[in-house]
């Protein structure tokens, strides 16, 4: 019962991070805290964009906020998830590599 509740919660987990926008924008956040403008200028993305985004990510307890004046500050909420979202794009780098490498082969 218990691995069917953790397998729940690790799809759930999955999910809130099955849009591009929200993995850049924890990519954005790797290397410390930062307010939506400053999210805005590294995604390339749209204020309303990024806002709904870090909502969804603050829900699932990807990310956590604090109010510093009159900015609300974002951070990744736990440093494993920066280790998940590397291994993921490890995995997806060596898969690219691996198709290329087909292909160039079967000319």
């Amino acid at each position: 019962m218990t691995d069917l509740i953790i397998f729940k919660l690790q799809a759930e987990l999955c999910q809130s991070m099955s849009q591009p926008g929200r993995l850049q924008i924890l990519h954005a956040l790797f290397d410390g805290p930062k307010n939506v403008g400053e999210i805005v200028k590294l995604t390339g993305l749209s204020q309303t964009t990024v806002s709904k985004h870090l909502s969804i990510l603050k829900n699932k307890n990807m990310v956590l906020s604090h109010r510093q004046g009159k900015e609300i500050i974002y951070r990744v909420s736990n440093p494993k998830i920066i280790e998940v979202c590397n291994l993921m794009r490890a995995v997806i780098s060596e898969q690219l590599t691996n198709k290329i490498r087909l292909y160039e082969n079967s000319k």
